[in-house]
């Protein structure tokens, strides 16, 4: 909640000081790019997350089967922890770690994308953030 809550306000000002920038410098375009791909990562992927978890939850209130959902689900596992190998080879790390990525992924779509929502709600309300 609180990493949520410092990373709306320093992206307040990261993209208020990179707008004014892009305007001048050479490489604006990009820079507009970028101040668009960071609000998507951070507003959007989020919601289209639990819009997933709200259409599996609808699927299965209907009676619909969620053999296709799952298969979609593993598909996406298996996407994660082949990027995770490409990684993990190129750091000559432990092979051990890919199955972590299955933890990861439940944490980050669960418990991450919950303090979002909070921090959101939060943030929407001006609810003054005690750093102590």
């Amino acid at each position: 909640y609180r990493w949520m809550r410092g990373t709306f306000q320093v992206l307040r000002i990261y993209l208020r000081d990179l707008r004014a920038t892009s305007l001048t410098h050479k490489h604006g375009r990009a820079l507009d790019w970028l101040m668009l791909l960071l609000k998507m990562d951070l507003y959007l992927l989020p919601v289209l997350n639990f819009l997933f978890y709200a259409g599996i939850v609808a699927a299965a209130a209907f009676g619909e089967g969620l053999v296709p959902i799952c298969m979609w689900i593993a598909g996406i596992m298996l996407l994660n922890a082949m990027t995770a190998m490409v990684y993990i080879i190129a750091q000559d790390d432990d092979l051990g770690l890919v199955p972590l990525v299955i933890v990861h992924d439940v944490y980050q779509s669960l418990l991450v994308n919950c303090a979002w929502l909070i921090a959101i709600f939060d943030e929407w309300r001006g609810v003054k953030m005690r750093w102590s």
